[in-house]
């Protein structure tokens, strides 16, 4: 029998009292021990043998101007206080996983079958946040804030606005003075949580003693809108919200919310117009269209990372191409917490995974005991720097001191078209010799350089960037460079990423018209691209530029072979990323579509930067 089955038929073995509140609509309780059944037609609530924990629903969160938020509080049944980990995102503290995430859920499930629910009943999981039997057995407080406009709290949305950051400090303080609090609150969930939690943090709310960022983003228009100036298809599907408060039919709600609120809606509880509903949204899609540039815009929902003085842990993922492995190791040198209180973790795998398997909760709570409890577990001994190595067929976790590491040898490796088309490569000096190769950027293939195999292991961990001279039959060109690595007998390796099955090592992207940089904010590796000004290109005319190329890790093995691929189109491979670039108003083939030549060679120097580890 699975461990979901145990934990179910454990849970439901046993009957717990239920206290509901007498207010409808307000705030009502439920106390959950080994398992919960509420009253005749009002659904069922379940949890792990060995669980047992209050949860209060729908419990008010005032903001400053007025407006009610409303919350989910998971804590333990007693009288005493605890510290708090909250999250808040307009995708519904009543949304199932189960449900709402089937496909992330059966692929949890599917690899952990024994392991995952093992200690849960996982019916109380909310997508991309932590799982309450988890935590609350361990003395914390769970709180999940339904962000404004979204779910039960009513108000304007506006992803990751100020005005949204404002709640998330907001919710916070309330969550450090409520008499079950000890007054250290936490914050922690994956993807957009960590995006609020960088904005809070900002804000250095006082109750807020640790922060955990997991899979974020730290720039919105460099990770999120625009990659290297080129738009992001849609990044958040749909350009309304499909949870948005007010909505007659919300989805997907979860059995705790089922079973306290029966008929009552997860988008509730007032029905609102079409109308009042489109003026009660920022559709950020559309905004995205109108902000083409880095402006204020952007500017406000990425965070001042100078201002974040929390203890912090920073965990990223090597696979997270395009929206979730730039912002952890971009940000680790950039904020201001203390050198003693701030780690770096990179980890590989699915976008969820690590975060809700046992090494990754291990790591989470040893974090928070640390922080939030005061406990001295040995947490302020372990390395700063954790950072998974890849190979073709393993990874390994390394213990570092600081990111980038002290001993990488940034190394220029030359592209060289001389050679013949179809058969570029990437050598270790410049060819004297001019070359050059061209292509078609909307149809076709692009060029690809490789190197000859590996003499011996070669180690690259951190930022990569390219040099490039190009030029176009057209006023601009949009270039997607990849990163690749080939076996002895020509076959691409690939991995498990954060958002593609079968991802190539890494990801870059620019549109030449923003190819300027400031040079003082540039790093080795990692160009500093302004994105403040359009310089379109003269046909014909031969232009340097530079590409940022995503952070990775990589060992080649002596015979394996690395590949660069320049394109004027997305990368697909062997794999299914969801990262598109294909909105027609925004890569018109008036302007993008015209033949694209690479040069290379001796006043052309093209190359590609690798962050070279020696071995030791």
């Amino acid at each position: 029998m699975k461990a979901t089955q145990r934990s179910w038929l454990a849970g439901m073995a046993i009957a717990a009292a239920m206290a509901l509140s007498a207010a409808a609509g307000g705030t009502r309780s439920a106390v959950l021990a080994q398992g919960a059944r509420a009253g005749a037609g009002a659904g069922t609530l379940v949890t792990a043998p060995e669980v047992h924990m209050k949860f209060d629903y729908d419990v008010a969160v005032p903001m400053s101007d007025g407006i009610v938020l409303r919350a989910n509080v998971f804590r333990p049944d007693d009288t005493t206080t605890h510290p708090v980990i909250i999250t808040m995102s307009p995708y519904g503290k009543d949304y199932d996983f189960k449900d709402s995430s089937a496909p992330q859920w059966r692929f949890l499930i599917g690899k952990y079958p024994t392991t995952i629910c093992a200690h849960s009943s996982c019916t109380h999981w909310v997508w991309e946040t932590p799982d309450p039997e988890v935590w609350v057995p361990d003395g914390y407080a769970i709180v999940r804030v339904d962000a404004r406009g979204s779910g039960r709290s009513p108000g304007v949305g506006d992803h990751l606005s100020t005005r949204q950051a404002t709640d998330y400090a907001e919710a916070i303080e309330w969550a450090g003075v409520q008499p079950w609090s000890t007054g250290k609150v936490g914050t922690l969930g994956i993807s957009y949580y960590s995006w609020m939690s960088w904005l809070a943090a900002t804000q250095n709310p006082p109750h807020l003693a640790g922060t955990i960022i997991w899979e974020g983003a730290s720039d919105w228009y460099r990770e999120i809108a625009y990659h290297g100036g080129i738009m992001f298809d849609r990044p958040f599907g749909v350009s309304g919200y499909p949870n948005q408060h007010g909505l007659p039919q919300g989805q997907h709600p979860s059995a705790s919310t089922k079973a306290l609120t029966g008929p009552d809606r997860a988008t509730g509880p007032e029905v609102l117009s079409e109308n009042e509903l489109m003026l009660n949204r920022v559709d950020f899609n559309a905004a995205m269209k109108a902000h083409p540039l880095n402006d204020s815009f952007y500017r406000a929902r990425t965070p001042n990372l100078a201002n974040i003085k929390v203890p912090i842990l920073m965990a990223g993922n090597w696979g997270g191409h395009g929206l979730h492995g730039r912002g952890e190791p971009e940000a680790y040198n950039r904020v201001s917490t203390a050198a003693k209180d701030k780690w770096l973790e990179m980890h590989t795998g699915e976008h969820w995974e690590e975060f809700y398997i046992e090494p990754g909760v291990k790591l989470q709570k040893a974090f928070f005991g640390h922080y939030l409890k005061g406990l001295d577990n040995g947490w302020d001994k372990q390395a700063h720097v954790q950072v998974a190595i890849r190979t073709p067929d393993s990874m390994q976790k390394r213990m570092e001191r600081e990111y980038p590491l002290v001993r990488t040898a940034f190394t220029n490796m030359y592209l060289d078209a001389t050679v013949g088309k179809g058969h570029q490569r990437i050598a270790a000096a410049n060819s004297e010799t001019g070359g050059q190769v061209s292509y078609e950027p909307m149809r076709g293939d692009g060029a690809q350089f490789v190197t000859e195999p590996m003499p011996q292991d070669l180690e690259i961990l951190g930022p990569v960037s390219t040099r490039l001279w190009i030029s176009s039959l057209t006023r601009d060109a949009d270039l997607f460079v990849t990163l690749h690595a080939y076996d002895p007998s020509g076959k691409e390796v690939t991995f498990q990423g954060a958002n593609d099955p079968r991802g190539p090592v890494s990801h870059g992207w620019l549109r030449a018209s923003h190819r300027r940089i400031d040079p003082k904010l540039s790093l080795p590796g990692r160009p500093w691209h302004t994105h403040d000004v359009v310089q379109k290109l003269n046909p014909g005319q031969i232009y340097p530029v530079d590409v940022e190329i995503w952070p990775t890790s990589m060992v080649f093995p002596k015979g394996y072979r690395l590949g660069l691929t320049v394109d004027g189109k997305d990368y697909v491979g062997a794999g299914g990323s969801p990262i598109w670039h294909t909105d027609p108003d925004d890569r018109p083939a008036s302007e993008f579509g015209g033949t694209v030549t690479l040069y290379t060679g001796g006043d052309h120097q093209a190359y590609v930067t690798l962050p070279i580890i020696p071995a030791k």
